[in-house]
């Protein structure tokens, strides 16, 4: 998608593809077991850190391989899947609340600077700076508003 192909309607920057296990996540979270409550919460306090499978796992004393079957098992995605997921949400709240650099926004999620751009664009349809730049326009009311799709 250029830079002139989106559209700067309310809604235009909501993802691509719906992510069931990130949306909703309050009363989701509720119906996990306890041990993927538990290793939710250790990704969403540690975004900036590289978090492995095995770490994951670790944490809740089960192995990476019965940890991911019962994770994607909980949430319908992997746990890779679902972290970048919550990364790159909290990197959407940085650029629309914050004045750090895109550089600054990728440590803090912990991803390297290209592969946030890029991943940020396939999620969301544009390049963080165009986002950034869209929301600090008003060009749109909710952030994670999907009403509309141009």
């Amino acid at each position: 998608m250029s830079t002139g192909s989106f559209a700067m309607a309310a809604g235009s920057f909501t993802p691509l593809h719906a992510d069931r296990a990130v949306r909703g996540r309050a009363e989701w979270r509720l119906r996990l077991d306890p041990r993927i409550r538990k290793v939710d919460g250790l990704m969403q306090r540690n975004l900036h850190l590289k978090l492995g499978l095995r770490e994951m796992a670790a944490a809740i004393a089960l192995s990476p391989s019965r940890f991911s079957h019962l994770f994607k098992a909980q949430t319908g995605v992997s746990p890779a899947q679902y972290l970048k997921s919550l990364r790159l949400e909290k990197a959407r709240d940085l650029l629309g609340g914050s004045h750090l650099s895109i550089k600054e926004v990728a440590a803090q999620v912990g991803l390297e600077p290209n592969r946030f751009c890029r991943n940020f664009r396939g999620v969301y349809g544009v390049r963080p700076l165009q986002y950034r730049l869209a929301v600090s326009s008003g060009a749109r009311d909710d952030p994670g508003n999907n009403s509309t799709r141009a």
